[in-house]
């Protein structure tokens, strides 16, 4: 059975006064420098946002029946036609689809309820339809629609953006509202037939609505 010998036995060198040496001929191999670690101090400065860069949050007030822009419209050039306005103009007025299950739908999204989720991805698909294994609508932008108060072309192109952080079309908010709608009509299918969750639901809304006025104070101190 082999013994370990201790860490000094095994080396054939050992540090004297700084030096490594031989321990058998006593040949100096060399000498060890150490000094204190002491970095000179460096400044750096933080980078200042400027304030016309900075962009303000706004909330969305579930009593109100307008939506507040995300961001400011843009600006038309001289002598360019809004294509937008003008068909805008035409045709019958807009109809406008009242969400009552708008702050049901935002506590259940707030409690990550996956039926919530079931229903807007199956309206997209349903409803929303599929062109070239590509949704016509996004999931997100439906999602977000389902917890506005007011379901219109005009509520949708004022929440929901393109890529170019502009309004989405007239044609895209119209698609958009529509699956919105379907989806709202399956949640309300849905919490017919589950009585329980439904009261639960209710019960967290009518929780946060008493402790309303209490939160609009805080948000205008």
């Amino acid at each position: 059975m082999n013994k370990k010998l201790p860490f000094s036995q095994c080396c054939h060198t050992s540090n004297i006064d700084g030096f490594r040496v031989d321990q058998a001929t006593g040949e100096i191999y060399g000498e060890y420098i150490t000094n204190q670690y002491d970095p000179a101090p460096e400044i750096y400065e933080h980078p200042q946002t400027s304030a016309g860069i900075a962009q303000d949050q706004y909330l969305i007030d579930p009593d109100a029946n307008t939506v507040v822009d995300d961001f400011a419209p843009s600006l038309m050039p001289e002598c360019v036609i809004d294509l937008d306005a003008v068909r805008a103009k035409r045709g019958p007025k807009p109809k406008v689809f009242v969400n009552v299950f708008a702050p049901i739908i935002q506590v259940a999204h707030a409690e990550c309820m996956q039926w919530i989720d079931d229903f807007v991805y199956g309206a997209c698909y349903t409803s929303g339809e599929v062109s070239n294994g590509t949704l016509n609508v996004s999931p997100t932008d439906v999602l977000r629609v389902c917890m506005l108060p007011l379901i219109s072309t005009g509520t949708v192109r004022s929440a929901i953006r393109n890529r170019s952080f502009e309004p989405v079309s007239e044609r895209q908010a119209r698609r958009i509202a529509k699956v919105a709608k379907f989806a709202v009509g399956g949640v309300d299918l849905y919490l017919s037939r589950n009585p329980e969750v439904m009261a639960v639901l209710q019960y967290e809304v009518e929780f946060v609505a008493s402790y309303r006025p209490e939160l609009e104070d805080d948000l205008v101190a």
